[in-house]
């Protein structure tokens, strides 16, 4: 069975990566290895994501999941979710951003599970029997209406900030995994993103084109929010 199972898994890789070369020839994409759990449920430590280029810089919209270089650290790529562009104001209340002053809307789903070997903070609520952490997951929706996952499983300081103001020219990024990333409510001086240039945005969106991850069946996934209903 686990034979069969790796072959499936190599077929559907290599047809991955063909894929991944037609469309991207011409179009400036490329790939990138996800090393941390900040954007985890979307990307998991050790997806191979696929991102296209990021063309004019209004292309940029609330929800969008980007490849930035660090602001503070040249050359360092980082992934996040983009929650607030210029002139926005952007607050966190109870773990949920608040754009302007209207929440997201936050709907529970079953809880998401990951080994506890696997990158990340240590089990919430650990349960001895069992190896895995069971972490809280939601839907998160946007007033733009953009929809995607997070997960949020210990109340912290980061879970609410005062309202700031993203300056002209910049973006307020936030990770999926609520509890494990050092995203823009984490000054640069103390080693988070802080207010990002739009110009260090280098690509945005794409698709996981096959995974290392301990969730093996993640073979060309679309990570674009979603925007219906």
């Amino acid at each position: 069975m686990w034979t069969a199972r790796i072959a499936i898994g190599l077929a559907a890789m290599v047809g991955a990566l063909m894929l991944a070369a037609l469309w991207s020839v011409g179009a400036g994409s490329r790939p990138f290895t996800i090393p941390s759990g900040s954007m985890t449920p979307t990307l998991l430590p050790g997806d191979y994501l696929w991102a296209g280029p990021l063309g004019p810089i209004d292309e940029v919209r609330r929800g969008d999941v980007v490849v930035l270089e660090h602001p503070a650290r040249p050359g360092v790529l980082f992934v996040s979710r983009v929650v607030g562009l210029s002139g926005d104001r952007v607050a966190m209340v109870e773990g949920r951003p608040v754009v302007n002053g209207a929440p997201a809307e936050r709907r529970a789903l079953a809880p998401f599970e990951q080994p506890r070997s696997a990158i990340g903070p240590a089990c919430a609520r650990p349960d001895p029997d069992r190896e895995v952490c069971a972490i809280p997951r939601f839907e998160e929706v946007s007033a733009d209406g953009a929809r995607y996952e997070t997960l949020d499983a210990l109340a912290g300081p980061l879970d609410t900030t005062a309202e700031a103001r993203v300056p002209e020219g910049h973006a307020f990024l936030l990770g999926d995994h609520r509890d494990n990333a050092l995203d823009s409510r984490v000054p640069q001086t103390a080693g988070g993103l802080g207010m990002v240039p739009l110009e260090n945005l280098r690509h945005k969106n794409g698709r996981v084109l096959f995974s290392t991850a301990f969730d093996t069946d993640r073979f060309w996934i679309d990570i674009a929010p979603n925007s219906g209903p």
